[in-house]
C-alpha cells in the first residue's frame, strides 16, 4: 500500500487502482483472496511505474531532439 500511495503522490492520483487493491487485501480475512488482491496491487503498481518511466523517457527524448 505504501508503494501505491507514493506513486499516486508522485503522479497526480493515477494509481488509485493499486491503493484500492491494497486496501481490499489488508481488510480481507481469507488468505487466498488476500494473496490474490496483493498480487493485483503489485501488478498495478509495476504497470504504473513502467508508464511513469516511459513518460519521463519520452520527455527526455523530446527535450534532446528539439533544438532550442
Amino acid at each position: 500500500m505504501i508503494v501505491a500511495i507514493l506513486t499516486t503522490i508522485a503522479c497526480c492520483t493515477t494509481n488509485i487502482l493499486g491503493i484500492v487493491f491494497a486496501a481490499m487485501a489488508m481488510g480481507d480475512r481469507e488468505p487466498e483472496r488476500t494473496e490474490q488482491l496483493a498480487r493485483w496491487a503489485w501488478i498495478s503498481n509495476i504497470i504504473h511505474i513502467g508508464l511513469l518511466v516511459l513518460a519521463i523517457g519520452g520527455f527526455i527524448v523530446w527535450g534532446i531532439t528539439t533544438d532550442s
